[in-house]
Parts: structure tokens; sequence; C-alpha cells
């Protein structure tokens, strides 16, 4: 993003992986094969790292509205305006000490994002559409993905307790550092999720998740 590569060396540091194992709360449902992460989960980290524009428009403020359409931009410690954003876009973008509480985001589709100490509290973003996402010291308390379809999305040192993924489908997916209380995870569908020195207490209704390959806990 940035000429001096600062931009690059933060989340080149975001994605490094880490090898110390978690002391971990009882989960609701099992997790099998503890071990390495595998090394098509070492090339996902790569291949799913979310690209921003180049050049990308920095904005001191963005305004959301039902269906809308954001592209490559940067907004760091602005605004984002509007309460609702359903069915919306936002793609190629940085958004950095901002926050989207309470904005209702169902349906909309997060592509190619950085969100830096975003403040997610209860954001809506049930059956959302996020592919190649990173979050990083976000606070998702409450957060709602219920039904949503997560892609090569990476969280790392994220609050996501009390989070609602019923339902949701999460494909090569990494939690990193992350603190998952009385999260729900019931009926969701899980392919190559990975674990990394995280807190896990589920909610007693989280069940195992259908048709699922093993997630993994490092």
């Amino acid at each position: 993003m940035h000429d001096d590569g600062s931009a690059t060396e933060e989340l080149t540091w975001r994605t490094s992986p880490r090898s110390r194992r978690p002391s971990l709360a009882p989960c609701a449902f099992s997790m099998t094969a503890r071990g390495e992460t595998p090394d098509h989960m070492a090339r996902a980290r790569t291949l799913d790292a979310p690209v921003l524009a180049n050049p990308i428009l920095s904005r001191r403020a963005i305004e959301l509205q039902d269906d809308f359409e954001i592209d490559d931009v940067a907004v760091e410690r602005g605004a984002v305006e509007g309460p609702s954003g359903r069915g919306g876009r936002l793609r190629f973008s940085l958004l950095r000490e901002v926050t989207l509480s309470n904005k209702r985001l169902d349906g909309a589709a997060l592509t190619d994002v950085v969100l830096e100490r975003v403040d997610l509290t209860t954001t809506n973003l049930t059956k959302a559409n996020l592919r190649r996402v990173s979050l990083a010291d976000c606070r998702c308390l409450g957060l709602n993905l219920a039904e949503a379809n997560l892609v090569g999305v990476r969280f790392t040192a994220c609050a996501i307790e009390m989070a609602n993924l019923r339902f949701a489908t999460l494909q090569r997916v990494i939690f990193e550092r992350c603190v998952l209380r009385s999260a729900d995870f019931g009926n969701a569908t899980m392919t190559d999720v990975v674990f990394e020195d995280c807190e896990l207490r589920l909610t007693p209704r989280s069940r195992a998740p259908e048709k699922t390959a093993p997630s993994r806990t490092n």
C-alpha cells in the first residue's frame, strides 16, 4: 500500500506461522489430527492472502447503503457511515481502526479485504460471502455470521466471543490467537479449518460440524 512497504511488512508478519501449542478449554465438538499444519494449508495461507488495490484511494469516510459497491479504498481512523449495507460489495480495500458495530451487512460480499482493529460488535453478516479476508486485532463480540460463506479467511488475535456461526460454511479458515468464548458453530460445515493457539469455549448447543474434513488444532 505504501511506497515504504510498511503495510506489506505488517501483513506479512500477521501471516507468519506459529509453532506453540494452545492450552484449550473443552470444546463441544472433537477436532482430530493434532500436529503441524499440513503443507497444503501452509500454501493456502499464501494463496488466500488478500490482494489490495495498487494504487489504493485513501478516504476519510465511506457511506454504506443497501447494495453499495466500494472498491480500492483505504479508511484509517475514519468513519463508516450509514446503518445498513445489505447485499453490498467491498473489494480490494483496507479498513483500519474504524467501527462497523451494529451495522447490517447481511448478504454482503467482502473480497480481498483487510480489517485491522475494527469494531465488529454485533455486526450482522448473516449469509455474507467472505473470500480472502484478513481480520487482525478485531473486536467481534456477538458477530453474526450465521449461514455465511467463508473461504480463505484468517482471524488473528480477535475476540470472537458470543459469535454466531450456525449453519455457516468455512473453507480454509484460520483462527490464530483468538478467544472464542461462547461461540456457536452449531451445524457449521468446516473444511481445512485451523485453530492455532486459541481459547475455545463453545456453547453447549454447538454440535459437531457436518460433512467436514478434520479441523485441526496446532
